[in-house]
């Protein structure tokens, strides 16, 4: 990558604070907005300066997403997007993620670990609801976002995956015409939109499933290369054939046999991710992510104290006056997406003929001069040598005294009074302590939200589990009168058979060590009527379902009560040990 501009340093009505990168398309920064009495709260600001962006066609791609980006929420969605262009530079604007984008993460892992199996698929689950999310740009764009790589997803410190950029698929496309732009982001575009150029729906679903692959494989898939070769980065294993399955639905290089539905896609994923031997949550990934970037963490903490605490008016002391107002914003959106006018370019001093042209000041016209002294005082001096001449040549021939010579005054020319740098005006939906005020308000309703969410589905457990025990209860007073308990019994249950459970590769990979519980209905024939499992590993790896299929092929000699066979319920202990 080659290296950012200077920070901090003006741009608009921002602060660019500090280069955290670059890449083909542009550069990324952290940023402060002008005039408030401190920088935060921070944005990232990725500007879109590279040659080989078509600039008119992301404008008039911005102009578009702009009217629609204010109905894409969600959780996996940045907040605060803005958009537009300051000066020649297009860009896009969002709330600051304390953390990294994806792109980051994934190209951090050869000096770090590899991305477990189950935070791979929780990202791409992530993907797939800020898709859905999105639903309104597909309508307009044909895509929910159209350049759906993994420069454009953050990753938080607390493990919260949020995208940003959508509809902006159809002004960042012509850029991959260029060879460096196609060896970056080619690999995360379907390739039939690589062909068109137009954003789609089962393009963004081959982006999902590419960034899949590379999370889990180490590499994004190449064409031509099977994905049945394809082996896990984490332990070299190949890719799980449940797993395989997903990618091909989304990955295949014929559209017509590629998935079409994000909702269809993200179902039978989340099906897989909550349901199979995996482990997801943002806890787990936060918990990933802190001990591999331990150090970076800190460091950005510092970083933004610093950058908090910069003086907004030093900078602004290299800007000239602006008599002419400069170009605005490319994009004249209304409500908060509206950019205010940039500042001009520094003052020029070189004489201009003609009008003065927008972005140009025009200063005081240089005063003509001889060896760098003033005309008017070289002609002074030589008016004062001409009169000394002709007095000397009437005075006697006595030789007086040389008279010593003064050197003419040279008056330092007066300074141009300057004129005061017009100040940007920010009013209504604009004026960043608004924009705070509302993005707190918004944090605490979701805060709210997320609260009730976890209360109901608590209760809604509860629930689930009275609902069973009070079944498991009614079934053994009414329907099985030979169902004994098992404090009443004259004999328990003795095992004739066992089958032993095998752990799980995600339990081996992890080291899982524990002891699952589970209860077993045996019937008067010693055959497993019922399996229950009531305590499984921790964390949960899949042990506890290999347990109860294991359980439900052991045979036990029956429990008797009054020398008669009956059923009864027993506990069953399987211990694992890695």
């Amino acid at each position: 990558m080659s290296a950012p501009a200077q920070s901090p340093r003006p741009f608009g009505p921002y602060v660019l604070t500090r280069a955290l990168g670059s890449d083909a398309l542009g550069e990324i920064w952290r940023a402060g907005t002008v005039g408030a009495p401190r920088l935060k709260p921070f944005l990232l600001i990725r500007t879109f300066g590279s040659a080989v962006i078509d600039r008119p066609a992301l404008l008039a791609a911005m102009e578009t997403a702009v009217n629609l980006v204010d109905d894409v929420q969600g959780a996996a969605i940045v907040r605060g997007t803005v958009m537009g262009a300051i000066g020649d530079t297009p860009f896009v604007g969002t709330a600051y993620v304390e953390g990294r984008t994806l792109d980051h993460l994934l190209g951090a892992r050869p000096v770090g670990s590899p991305l477990p199996v189950e935070h791979g698929l929780l990202i791409a689950e992530r993907l797939l609801a800020a898709l859905e999310a999105g639903i309104s740009v597909e309508r307009f764009t044909g895509a929910a976002h159209g350049f759906l790589v993994p420069a454009f997803v953050c990753i938080s410190n607390e493990g919260e995956t949020r995208v940003f950029g959508h509809g902006l698929g159809a002004g960042l496309l012509p850029a991959l015409n260029h060879a460096r732009v196609r060896q970056t982001f080619g690999p995360y575009i379907a390739p039939e939109v690589l062909v068109t150029g137009k954003p789609s729906t089962l393009g963004d679903l081959y982006s999902v499933g590419a960034i899949l692959h590379e999370a889990l494989t180490g590499r994004a898939p190449t064409p031509g290369v099977t994905l049945e070769s394809a082996t896990l980065a984490i332990d070299g294993t190949p890719v799980p054939e449940d797993i395989l399955h997903l990618l091909r639905r989304v990955l295949n290089p014929d559209p017509l046999q590629r998935d079409r539905q994000v909702s269809a896609f993200r179902k039978d994923l989340s099906a897989l991710l909550y349901g199979g031997p995996y482990a997801p949550s943002t806890f787990n990934l936060a918990f990933f992510l802190q001990r591999r970037f331990e150090q970076a963490i800190q460091r950005e903490k510092l970083d933004m104290a610093e950058e908090e605490e910069i003086d907004q008016k030093a900078l602004a002391m290299p800007f000239a006056p602006a008599p002419v107002p400069v170009r605005r914003s490319a994009v004249e959106a209304s409500g908060s997406r509206r950019l205010p006018v940039p500042p001009a370019r520094p003052l020029e001093r070189t004489p201009r003929s003609g009008p003065v042209p927008a972005r140009a000041v025009a200063g005081p016209a240089p005063k003509k001069s001889l060896g760098g002294a003033p005309l008017w005082a070289v002609a002074g001096g030589a008016v004062l040598l001409l009169a000394a001449g002709a007095f000397l040549a009437l005075k006697p021939s006595a030789p007086p005294p040389a008279p010593i010579p003064t050197p003419a005054p040279v008056p330092t020319p007066a300074s141009p009074t300057p004129v005061p740098t017009r100040a940007t005006v920010v009013v209504g939906k604009e004026d960043p302590l608004f924009q705070a005020a509302v993005e707190k308000k918004l944090q605490e309703d979701l805060n709210r939200r997320e609260a009730k969410s976890a209360r109901d589905q608590e209760l809604a457990a509860k629930k689930r589990r009275a609902e069973i025990d009070k079944t498991s209860e009614g079934a053994g007073k009414s329907k099985d009168s030979d169902l004994v308990d098992t404090e009443l019994i004259d004999t328990p249950p003795v095992v004739v058979k066992q089958v032993h459970p095998q752990p799980t590769r995600i339990a081996l990979q992890r080291r899982v060590s524990g002891v699952v519980l589970l209860r077993v209905l045996v019937d008067a024939n010693g055959a497993p009527e019922t399996v229950e499992i009531v305590r499984d590993t921790t964390p949960k790896v899949g042990l506890g379902e290999v347990s109860k299929a294991a359980l439900e092929q052991w045979r036990w000699k029956p429990a008797t009560k009054d020398g008669h066979k009956v059923k009864t319920w027993i506990v069953v202990q399987v211990p694992f040990k890695n």
